[in-house]
């Protein structure tokens, strides 16, 4: 006999709730367990009924979802959750990872994506479904970083305009929205980016980012 997957969802969006619950249902193998509206009511139904997976939509009254991630990996290490969210910073993303999250699926995505991450994380592997390049989720669950000098130099080789270039365009800043923050063009943006991918050997925004981890930009 198939074994039931228990899930409980963390959220207060009653159509999205019912698109999940549906698509998981109709698949079969799932239980879904009574949803939590709240973050703080979901911490205290995760510490009761011990599910097998726990998905939280960020977009809670009281708290936001690495808050909740936090205290459910705090109370139990094993808990398997996923934190779906309109959020697409690197940085935010990659404290999830560090804070124990298996899974972070940006909402619009998560539907759709919704299967493979589960089949992925009852293969204990994570999931990422989102803005940033999937080969950089090994570095983005890693504990550490991996600086060395020579990459470090590299950096410092920079001027102090396309350093502070290279962490906004990491953070997932668009070089319009650069170019507004700073008071720029984002013509000017564009031709920065160019220049500083060419000193640090660079050919894309996935190695960009993979090169921030290293360094530390993103921690």
């Amino acid at each position: 006999m198939k074994n039931i997957y228990r899930i409980l969802l963390i959220s207060h969006d009653s159509i999205f709730n019912n698109k999940l619950k549906y698509l998981l249902e109709s698949q079969g193998g799932y239980e879904i367990l009574p949803n939590a509206s709240e973050g703080q009511a979901g911490i205290e139904i995760v510490a009761q009924t011990k599910p097998d997976l726990v998905i939280v939509l960020d977009t809670l009254p009281d708290y936001n979802g690495k808050h909740i991630l936090e205290k459910i990996i705090f109370s139990d290490p094993e808990t398997k959750v996923i934190i779906i969210s309109y959020k697409t910073k690197l940085d935010y993303i990659n404290d999830c990872f560090h804070l124990g999250a298996k899974a972070y699926m940006e909402k619009k995505l998560a539907l759709i994506n919704l299967l493979t991450c589960l089949e992925k994380i009852q293969n204990n592997e994570s999931y990422l479904a989102g803005p940033v390049p999937k080969n950089v989720l090994g570095l983005l669950s890693s504990t550490g970083t991996a600086k060395t000098p020579k990459l470090t130099a590299f950096f410092e080789k920079l001027t102090p305009r396309e350093q502070e270039m290279a962490k906004l365009l990491v953070k997932g800043l668009t070089p319009k929205e650069i170019g507004i923050e700073i008071g720029i063009s984002h013509k000017t943006v564009e031709n920065h980016r160019t220049r500083l991918m060419k000193k640090l050997e660079l050919k894309s925004m996935d190695e960009l980012y993979q090169y921030a981890i290293k360094i530390g930009l993103i921690k």
